[in-house]
């Protein structure tokens, strides 16, 4: 089949990779466009533009979806589908282009988790397992009917990270497997079932820890946020992020103070209060410093915390 690939971030790659190596044609790759990022602001492509010019592919970087020269691009290249990981939202008007349509890979278990931040709130939520889902794209969002699912268990260890390669690799292997059956007449499709759930995107406000929740809570609040954009708070008017920590139960504990409170076993172990027990701090950055374990941290500072 005659493929165009719509993606941006690095969850994407190893559905295009997947792809370009196929038998399928891959005519080429749409993605965001070049922004400024970093505190240099530099302009820098997205993953999927740097991969797509590895492979020496056609890139489109259209600042409008709907206008007519890109739309016109897309209908004169006859392909047969449109596959999207991890992009924006595709009007009507282009998602209809392709004789088989539009297939998006989606990093839940439809119905659960509609949204733009699917495995963060997955994270967030405490749960044991997540999915993928393949399905063809219709106007709401996230709403079409499926292709094909699969569950795939959360790890106790995995943070946004683990988690984001795990599924990205386990997508690629969905769409490859699903497009032959698209390309041979052979996939059927199913609407989706069970009460939907909402994922919506990471805000500044949901970056900040609640230390008013269990230590539970509190820790996956953490591993959703980890390694970026990193979950954030405040101590004694100094900024920090959290990359890691873990649940504690200190062998001499101090006497409860409140939801917030710092403690440190000499230059060895920072951990903080929560509702109902402790959160031992691994890994962490003040403002201006860069990351570091809290080791290295403690042993910096001068007195107390």
């Amino acid at each position: 089949m005659r493929i165009v690939f719509f993606g941006s971030s690095t969850f994407g790659i190893p559905s295009l990779r997947g792809i370009y190596k196929a038998r399928h044609h891959l005519i080429g790759v749409v993605t965001a466009q070049d922004k400024p990022q970093g505190r240099n602001r530099k302009i820098n492509p997205t993953p999927v533009k740097l991969c797509a010019e590895e492979l020496k592919l056609k890139i489109w970087q259209p600042e409008n979806l709907n206008s007519t020269d890109f739309l016109k691009q897309m209908k004169d290249l006859k392909v047969d589908i449109f596959v999207v990981v991890a992009f924006r939202k595709l009007p009507p008007e282009l998602f209809t282009i392709p004789e088989h349509g539009a297939y998006n890979l989606h990093a839940s278990y439809l119905p659960e988790y509609r949204g733009a931040a699917p495995i963060q709130r997955a994270l967030m939520a405490g749960e044991t397992q997540t999915g993928l889902s393949l399905f063809k794209l219709k106007e709401s969002i996230d709403t079409g009917d499926i292709a094909a699912q699969i569950r795939i268990p959360i790890a106790e260890t995995d943070n946004y990270e683990s988690l984001s390669r795990k599924l990205s690799q386990q997508g690629a292997k969905l769409i490859l497997e699903n497009l032959e059956k698209i390309d041979s007449g052979n996939l059927k499709l199913y609407p989706q079932k069970g009460k939907p759930s909402l994922a919506p995107k990471i805000k500044k406000e949901d970056k900040i820890i609640n230390w008013e929740q269990t230590p539970q809570q509190i820790c996956a609040h953490i591993k959703a946020l980890s390694p970026y954009p990193c979950a954030q708070t405040q101590y004694k008017g100094r900024k920090y992020k959290i990359a890691q920590a873990q649940i504690y139960n200190p062998t001499h504990p101090q006497t409860p103070t409140q939801p917030g409170t710092w403690h440190t076993e000499g230059k060895k172990r920072l951990y903080v209060e929560g509702i109902h027990g402790y959160v031992e701090i691994l890994c962490l950055q003040e403002e201006g410093r860069k990351m570091m374990n809290t080791l290295n941290f403690l042993q910096g500072k001068q007195g107390n915390i």
